[in-house]
Parts: structure tokens; C-alpha cells; sequence
């Protein structure tokens, strides 16, 4: 497809710098032509990818007990691939091989707003998207849901709840930690594969 629409923006920006149909009625032969290289391509030249889905969350979240445990380090693992999955960030933009608290995430990135009285609880985490152009960390809010491992402002309060953080450690401390240490990068892939896995 990307082939096609390449080809077709080449030959009409040509045209009109020269002023005259560049391949004329052969650029008809174009979908043709995609349309054989698709048929003729071996299936397995590209690996299938597959992504986590929200019925896939709460299947692994059910089947089991051990993403489940009321651990510090269990409810880091699901609070970052909840936060990851309903913020579609990248697994680098919330862990860190050495982490660095003015470059990286960090407990006091996560601010809570709201009350129950007026049902509008939310979190809002401050991230640094992996992006050239942007330096400064933008808001990524999350409103209270129905609870559940795909409902992030639930993970992040379990989070909260089962490793928590005093206010004056907050700057200093990684938004999502191992045995007291950033989450890597290479633990983030591992929880990702124990939810896959478990949802089978």
C-alpha cells in the first residue's frame, strides 16, 4: 500500500513539474502491479504482531493468582502495563536502564485530582514522550473507571496503596520500581509476556 502511494505521489509531482503526464495511461497498471507483488510475496516474510487487548488484560487478570498478589511488586508490573496500555506509551517512556529522577519518570509525576462526593477522581501522569521535538512533559489523565486491571486509575491506586511513597521521597523515587530500583525496560517486556501468557 505504502508502495502504491509512493508511486502514485512521485508521478503526479513529476507531472506537474514538467508539464505532462510522466507515464500516461501506463499509471493505471500500478494497482495491477501491487496487487500481483502482494499475491507473489511469501506469508512469512513479515512476523504476525499481536497486541494486548482489554479483554485480553482481564482474562490474564482473572486466570491468575500471581499478576493478582497484593505485592508491591505485582502492583508495580500491572500499574505500568495499565498505564502503558491505556496511555499507549511506550515501555521506555515509563521505565529507565539508569534511571535519572530529571529525566525519568518519578512518583511525584503522579498527581491526584477529584473527590468521590463529585465522581470525578482521576490521576494525571506527567510523561516525556520519546519524540525529537518534545522536551517537556505533557499530562496523560486517567478518570476513575470500573475497576480491573484495564481500568488504570484502579491499578495506579493499588499501586499507591501497596507501595507507597512518603511526600518528601516522592522527586527521587521511579514512577514504577523492582526491589526498590527503576523498572527496566527488560522487566516491562517480561510483564508484558507473563500477561500474554496468561491470557492464553
Amino acid at each position: 500500500s505504502s508502495a502504491a502511494e509512493y508511486a502514485s505521489m512521485l508521478t503526479a509531482h513529476w507531472s506537474r513539474e514538467m508539464g505532462f503526464p510522466i507515464i500516461g495511461g501506463a499509471s493505471q497498471r500500478f494497482p495491477s502491479i501491487i496487487k500481483q507483488m502482494r499475491k507473489s510475496q511469501a506469508p512469512t516474510t513479515r512476523r504476525a504482531r499481536r497486541g494486548l487487548r482489554r479483554k485480553h488484560l482481564q482474562e490474564a487478570w482473572t486466570r491468575s493468582a500471581t499478576l493478582r498478589q497484593d505485592t508491591a511488586a505485582a502492583a508495580n508490573e500491572a500499574a505500568a502495563i495499565s498505564t502503558s496500555w491505556q496511555a499507549v506509551a511506550r515501555g521506555a517512556e515509563l521505565t529507565a536502564t539508569h534511571f535519572d529522577p530529571s529525566k525519568h519518570l518519578t512518583r511525584a509525576d503522579l498527581v491526584r485530582s477529584g473527590s468521590a462526593e463529585k465522581g470525578d477522581q482521576a490521576y494525571t501522569l506527567w510523561l516525556v514522550p520519546l519524540k525529537k521535538s518534545v522536551t517537556e512533559k505533557v499530562p496523560v489523565m486517567f478518570a476513575k473507571g470500573d475497576g480491573g486491571v484495564a481500568d488504570t486509575y484502579s491499578m495506579l491506586e493499588r499501586l499507591e496503596k501497596l507501595d507507597p511513597v512518603p511526600s518528601r521521597l516522592r522527586k527521587t523515587t521511579p514512577m514504577f520500581r523492582q526491589r526498590a530500583k527503576a523498572m527496566t525496560p527488560a522487566h516491562f517486556l517480561g510483564g508484558i509476556k507473563s500477561f500474554a501468557k496468561a491470557a492464553g
